[in-house]
């Protein structure tokens, strides 16, 4: 999963906008491309060129523009079309830094989840579970607001 823009920055180009790429010994190519108003997923499969019968398939999510000073009902949809991890797949989520919209998404998810479970919220438990392991996760307020706004347009949509 990608969360590409970011201040006007935007992540370098790592994954085929179709067909296949080369990146060393491993070799990715794009099996499917879907493009939603929000995001674009790619279906990939990944195979290192010294073994193609093992190989990966994912789903690459991509956020097409982050919904600075917008509704964050926008986030909210985006985390249910990725879906919840509930099975033995990871999920990768980055952005730009590494910490900014990345730490908002991995909160708003988290706590998505824990409302679904207990219909409860702590986002303060989670941030400074994540900040424990990167201390640069939320370093502005904002990105602390907009997860309250967030998880309250959820409960609201929900309940």
């Amino acid at each position: 999963m990608a969360l590409l823009q970011y201040r006007n920055k935007t992540c370098n180009l790592y994954w085929p906008s179709g067909g296949n790429c080369q990146y060393g010994s491993v070799l990715v190519e794009c099996t499917g491309t879907v493009t939603q108003d929000l995001y674009v997923c790619r279906e990939m499969v990944v195979k290192h060129q010294d073994d193609e019968q093992v190989s990966v398939k994912l789903k690459h999510f991509q956020l097409l523009s982050w919904p600075e000073g917008k509704t964050a009902i926008n986030v909210i949809r985006f985390i249910e079309a990725v879906g919840f991890s509930e099975g033995p797949e990871p999920v990768v989520v980055h952005c730009i830094d590494g910490v900014g919209h990345s730490g908002v998404y991995v909160t708003i998810h988290n706590e998505m989840q824990r409302f679904k479970d207990s219909d409860k919220v702590d986002i303060f438990q989670t941030v400074q579970s994540l900040r424990e392991r990167n201390p640069h996760v939320f370093s502005m307020l904002k990105d602390f607001l907009f997860c309250y706004e967030a998880l309250q347009a959820f409960v609201n949509k929900v309940a």
